[in-house]
């Protein structure tokens, strides 16, 4: 069962109705074990993306093989073996596996990545990257 909370006065609150009913349907003192995960701002999901896509366009190669490529250069996988063939399983950066300071350690160390690849200033390819990212009339 998934709920939502949200912290006051030192405890968990319930954050909507239907968390609600779940909250009162447990009995005082009842023992229960709680996953915490924060959510992650979509906006800077998008923003990274956009940085693939432009990069990607740049160099005429898939969003997934420069989203590999990062992963790659960041040692963000695990060896392993899969009937006796070597092979690497890329660590993902989906909103459940990342908070928002994970993920903004991740889109800093990417942005010096591909700054590299491109040979550009980092500071380029983010000024490049707000322009997209910025709403037209």
């Amino acid at each position: 069962m998934l709920i939502r909370c949200v912290k006051k006065d030192g405890g968990l609150y319930p954050f909507d109705r239907e968390s609600e009913k779940y909250f009162s349907k447990l009995t005082s003192n009842e023992y229960i074990e709680v996953n915490i995960a924060r959510k992650r701002n979509h906006k800077f999901h998008r923003k990274y993306f956009a940085m693939l896509r432009l990069v990607s366009e740049q160099l005429d190669c898939s969003i997934d093989t420069l989203h590999d490529f990062i992963k790659e250069k960041l040692n963000m996988y695990d060896i392993v073996s899969i009937g006796g063939e070597i092979r690497k399983s890329y660590y993902s950066i989906a909103f459940s596996k990342m908070d928002d300071a994970e993920f903004a350690c991740y889109y800093d160390d990417s942005l010096m990545v591909l700054s590299e690849l491109l040979a550009f200033n980092h500071k380029e390819l983010l000024d490049e990257i707000t322009l997209m990212n910025e709403p037209t009339e």
